[in-house]
This record gives structure tokens, C-alpha cells and sequence, in this order.
């Protein structure tokens, strides 16, 4: 499990038949074939799979491109790795100091377990004087606030300043949202006249619609146990049914977004804890806030959910022996985000710009 300054690095290795008991190293470049490290494997008397766990700074993990068996001159003896097996460092603030003794009241709390299996999160200290600029000067990818009312005109500052680089900035309603005034939302609130300073409360349960284009959760299946009974209202303005990535059945977004320079801003309508909803309780949470951290860094047009189908040429593939060459001329190009094993016509390699590389291996998921 990774620590504070660390996450480990898993690399399974196999062989086609498991006779007799090998040991072996499997070494960790960057995309200019630097060595980041090496770890050892033991492939057990009978046993046709073992593992290199790899311990290093986030910083030095993200930066890893290939993964290679030392002394196996093979293509199949490589995993590339291209930007969807980084690891983001994610920065979590609440406007309430944590219950310890109830941590299940604290606003973070299915927040931060819905996150930890795949992020490395980071939490201001105690008392903390400037808990949002402290976070940010930590290289983050997300900044989630959980229920964070009005913020002074600095911070203000820093967070556009991280949303024009490219960063992410996730936001849960609360009654501090509800009363506040800033601009960092995707869609102008309701204030006043509501329960909760502009939160509609309902009488009847409601549960979410089925998700659509351009939503980036289609294909995520709204469980019918997911109710909401209360949430803070968007005006209904021309622009958005485009900004809506989740909604209620009738229709009333609970999930909305906007792009702002590089980056994305994303605003649950409802809070990070249970008092509005069971959303945070379920499985659908999780794959939501899965959806949202890959979009760190991602193009604008994927983030809107409205990207085709986009094709990458290659810039540079393995031969056989599992060293880099150019592109032959039968090469061609892959959609971008490809997943499947490497062929005659898209072998093994990068494809695409150097700041968004797709990789195509030898070995797709599974195989053995």
C-alpha cells in the first residue's frame, strides 16, 4: 500500500511453463530509456507467474514508460506504459474539522475511501491557515472541496490558476456551498428562497436517470437503491442541459461541469456524506469519481464526453528483439486509448503526440 510519499509498482512476470524455481530483475526506464529503478521476482518450482513490486516517489512512478525483463531480449519481455497508469495526487479539504470520534460524520470520509485504491491523496494539517494553497503547492492533480462556502480573493486566485494549467477541481454542495458566492462552479445556483440557502429538500426520494452523451459516465448503470432527498438547485439557463453529466429522473442535475482553460470543474449538487443522499454508499460512487480523476490532463473534447473516435500514428515501435525503431511504412495508425494486443499493421510501440502517448504492447490484459 502506498505511504505518504510513495506508491508501489506491480509488474507480474510470466513464463510458458513453470519448471524449476528462476530468479530475474525487472528494470523500471522513463521515455528516454533512463534506468528509475529495478526490482527482483521469484518464479516459485511449478509456478508460471511471479511479481516485481517496485517502491518509489510518486514522482519517479509517473514517470515510468517501460517496464523490461533484464537479460530478455524479447518485445514480449516489455510493458510500456503510457499517461492511464499514472498515479494522481489528489488534495482533499472540508469546511469541518473531522469528527474523530464519529469519523463517519465527516464530510470526507466515503470521499477519501472512494478514492484511496487509486489516487494518492493528500489532506491539509490541523489548523492549517491556508488549507487550499497549501494543497496546490503540491503538484496535484484534483483539488476536491468538500462543502467549502466562499473563499477569499488569493485563493480564489490560485485555484483558477490551477484549473488554467490543467488541473481538476471537484466540488460537494453542503449549506457553506449553498450561501456562498464564487465563481468556481460550472452553472450560476439558486440562492435564497430554498431550505438550506437555495437546497431543494424533497419530499419523495428521487432516484438517478440513466446516463447519457456527453456524459462521461455513460456506461455506468445507475443502481435503483441510489436515492437523493435533497440537493442544491442550478438555474435553468440556456447552456445547461450541455453541462449536465448526471441527473435525476426528472431531470434536475445533481452532477454538472464546465471547462475552464485546461482544466475541469465538476460539482456534485449533492454532499460527500449520506445527509443528502446515498450516493456515497454505493459502488456507483466510486466508478464516478474513477471517471472524473483520469480526466486530469486529459484533451477538452474527451473531458465533454463528445470525442469520435480519434486515430493515432505511431512514433515509435519495438521489434522483435524489444528494442525502439520508426514505424514502418505497414504501420498504421490506432484509435487513441487502444487496449488490445499489438498486430502486424499497429505492433507494439507509442502512438500519438509525446504529451498524450497511447501504448500498444505484446501482451494485452489477461494474456498469458
Amino acid at each position: 500500500e502506498p505511504d505518504d510519499q510513495s506508491a508501489a509498482l506491480l509488474a507480474k512476470v510470466m513464463r510458458a511453463q513453470g519448471a524449476g524455481s528462476v530468479e530475474g530483475r525487472v528494470r523500471a526506464l522513463d521515455a528516454k530509456g533512463l534506468a528509475l529503478g529495478e526490482a527482483p521476482f521469484t518464479f516459485g518450482l511449478n509456478a508460471a507467474e511471479a511479481q516485481a513490486r517496485f517502491q518509489m516517489p510518486i514522482e519517479l512512478r509517473n514517470a515510468v514508460a517501460r517496464l523490461e525483463v533484464e537479460g530478455e531480449h524479447s518485445t514480449g519481455a516489455v510493458a510500456l506504459i503510457d499517461e492511464r497508469a499514472r498515479r494522481r495526487r489528489i488534495g482533499v479539504v472540508s469546511s469541518a474539522t473531522a469528527d474523530t470520534a464519529q469519523p463517519l460524520l465527516s464530510p470526507t470520509y466515503y470521499v477519501t475511501r472512494a478514492l484511496a485504491p487509486f489516487a494518492e491523496l493528500r489532506e491539509p494539517n490541523a489548523g492549517s491557515t491556508d488549507p487550499i494553497g497549501t494543497l496546490l503547492a503540491q503538484n496535484l492533480s484534483v483539488l476536491v472541496l468538500a462543502d467549502v462556502g466562499s473563499m477569499d480573493r488569493e485563493t480564489q486566485g490560485k485555484v483558477a490558476n490551477f484549473l488554467e494549467k490543467g488541473g481538476v477541481l471537484l466540488r460537494f454542495a453542503g449549506p457553506r456551498l449553498s450561501a456562498g458566492e464564487d465563481e468556481l462552479v460550472p452553472v450560476r445556483l439558486r440562492r435564497g428562497g430554498r431550505s438550506l440557502g437555495g437546497a431543494l429538500s424533497w419530499e419523495t426520494p428521487k432516484t438517478l436517470a440513466r446516463f447519457t452523451r456527453p456524459s462521461p459516465f455513460e456506461g455506468l448503470t445507475p443502481p435503483a437503491e441510489v436515492k437523493v432527498t435533497r440537493q442544491i438547485l442550478a438555474e435553468p439557463d440556456a447552456d445547461l442541459p450541455g453541462k449536465v453529466w448526471a441527473a435525476l429522473a426528472d431531470g434536475t442535475p445533481v452532477v454538472t461541469a464546465e471547462r475552464r482553460g485546461d482544466g475541469l470543474i465538476v460539482l456534485f449538487h449533492v454532499t460527500a456524506d449520506t445527509t443528502w443522499s446515498n450516493l456515497p454508499l454505493s459502488g456507483l460512487f466510486v466508478d464516478m469519481l474513477r471517471k472524473i480523476v483520469a480526466l486530469a490532463g486529459a484533451p477538452a473534447e474527451a473531458a465533454s464526453g463528445e470525442a469520435k473516435v480519434e486515430k493515432v500514428p505511431p512514433q515509435r515501435v519495438l521489434d522483435g528483439h524489444g528494442v525502439f525503431r520508426s514505424p514502418p511504412p505497414t504501420a498504421q495508425p490506432v484509435a487513441r486509448g487502444a487496449t488490445g494486443r499489438g498486430t502486424l499493421i499497429n505492433p507494439p510501440g507509442f502512438y500519438g503526440a509525446a504529451e498524450n502517448l497511447t501504448a500498444v504492447n505484446a501482451l494485452a490484459a489477461g494474456d498469458v
